[in-house]
């Protein structure tokens, strides 16, 4: 059984996760000092606490390691037998380019890398760069300008990154940035969860963290960008598949 996804989200959060488990504790020692009426209360409290965390963790593994979501099945390769220039852009953290280079084993791939610790403060991307730089080669940039020439790419990927663009106007920005410099015809990809009720239910309060599927369209709508299809690889999971159509 695979474990590595939830493994690395223990990883990257793992104060979140010791919160809960001493406020838990916390909790249980208190209990025999309270009012008795409210014993029970405090204990249904405790419970529901470590059964979402728990929930949290199940959904996680069912998403990461359960799903086949890295082989990108889900991703339509009709011209994957051309050369292609492919564009990965991952926001610190990289653990994609390896298995799209499998589904897409004739594309040359640049990686870049936009994450700055100015504007995406997110504390679970800082460990995952402590405990996993980036690999050589990686191309820093600023989510306002990519350094490449325009009409460069085939294919763009986008894997769990442009959420943390949290600004709306920086993220339709980057959008008009990647017309910039895709060719006509090129596709994006866009990976994510979205804030919505399955993912709510897992993740609680955590999937504030995400955008909403309307607040996706607004960003690809103003950017230029047309949806030409979209799938759920898993309920909690969607892709966007946007086609570049003109530039």
């Amino acid at each position: 059984m695979r474990l590595k996804g939830v493994s690395q989200i223990v990883q990257f959060n793992w104060p979140t996760y010791a919160f809960a488990l001493l406020a838990a504790v916390a909790a249980l020692l208190v209990r025999p000092f309270l009012p008795d009426f409210l014993q029970p209360w405090l204990l249904f409290a405790v419970v529901c606490g470590l059964l979402s965390t728990l929930l949290s963790l199940i959904a996680s593994w069912y998403v990461y390691d359960a799903s086949n979501l890295y082989d990108f099945d889900y991703i339509e390769t009709e011209d994957q037998g051309t050369a292609q220039r492919i564009a990965n852009i991952h926001a610190g953290f990289d653990e994609t380019t390896t298995p799209l280079s499998k589904r897409f084993p004739q594309a040359k791939f640049d990686v870049f890398d936009f994450y700055d610790p100015q504007k995406h403060t997110e504390a679970s991307i800082r460990r995952a760069r402590n405990r996993y730089p980036s690999e050589p080669g990686t191309i820093p940039i600023s989510s306002d300008q990519i350094l490449a020439a325009d009409a460069t790419y085939d294919r763009i990927f986008l894997v769990f990154a442009a959420h943390e663009i949290r600004d709306d106007r920086e993220r339709i920005d980057f959008f008009k940035e990647l017309r910039r410099i895709s060719k006509p015809g090129a596709s994006v990809h866009v990976v994510e969860h979205l804030r919505d009720w399955r993912n709510a239910l897992v993740y609680s309060v955590g999937c504030l963290h995400f955008h909403s599927d309307t607040t996706w369209h607004r960003t690809f709508e103003k950017s230029g960008w047309p949806v030409s299809s979209s799938t759920h690889p898993n309920p909690f999971i969607i892709s966007y598949h946007l086609k570049c159509s003109s530039i």
